[in-house]
């Protein structure tokens, strides 16, 4: 299986084991939970001022998938579409990794041109890797943050944000799909629900709610203590990609 640790520290070794004991999975109130992915471009303890002209600040992440194993997520994505949308002959536009329409984007959009990317964007984006997939879902409250304290999960205190959930490290987040409000941008938004810090890596640089028991054994999170453990269980969850 080929692996996105891009900038990482982290052996493959290492994902592989957190990616199978934390697949991408449903959870009971039809949230996705990620899996572990990659924390890039994070306004967690303020909310990011928006891009538009008009619009609404909000918290959001931008989290890398580290693989392709995205079916789950694929799945739950088409059967919201055809939710929100019945009828519908052509989906296409909605699910391309390439159009601004999805809420699942090829890491290549964020990477210039003249570096093998997709857009003329004014720089490539550290981190970034053409071909693998990453979200960006928004929140208008703050989300919920955990980390490992003493064996067991525990809120990121305010004036811990910046420090514990940073660009480059390890998360896995719990996102909900929603339909878009955006006349001009039709199709599924991603909404930014709850993060778990599951390992420290290399920093970036830059910058219906979740409860800490969604966040599963702590013992999956290898690294929020102890940055030198490594897992036993080395083997990767099936899936036939994106």
């Amino acid at each position: 299986m080929s692996l996105n640790l891009a900038m990482s520290k982290r052996t493959e070794a290492e994902i592989m084991s957190l990616m199978a004991k934390r697949p991408i999975r449903m959870t009971d109130d039809g949230c996705i939970m990620t899996g572990p992915v990659r924390l890039s471009f994070a306004a967690l303890d303020k909310p990011a001022k928006p891009v538009e002209v008009g619009g609404k600040e909000k918290y959001q992440a931008s989290l890398l998938f580290p693989h392709m194993n995205l079916t789950v997520l694929k799945d739950a994505l088409l059967a919201k579409l055809k939710l929100d949308y019945p009828g519908l002959p052509d989906y296409s536009s909605f699910v391309n990794a390439l159009s601004k329409n999805s809420p699942v984007k090829d890491q290549g959009m964020k990477i210039n041109v003249k570096d093998g990317g997709y857009e003329p964007v004014k720089a490539t984006v550290t981190g970034y890797t053409k071909g693998f997939m990453y979200v960006n879902p928004k929140s208008m409250r703050q989300p919920t943050l955990f980390h490992v304290v003493r064996g067991g999960w525990v809120a990121v205190l305010p004036e811990e944000i910046t420090k514990v959930m940073y660009s480059g490290c390890w998360v896995e987040a719990k996102i909900a799909l929603i339909k878009s409000t955006a006349n001009a941008n039709p199709g599924e938004a991603t909404g930014l629900q709850g993060l778990w810090k599951l390992a420290d890596d290399n920093s970036f640089g830059g910058g219906s709610g979740a409860t800490a028991a969604e966040g599963g054994d702590v013992g999956d999170a290898f690294a929020a203590e102890d940055p030198n453990l490594i897992p036993n269980n080395d083997t990767a969850p099936a899936g036939d990609g994106w």
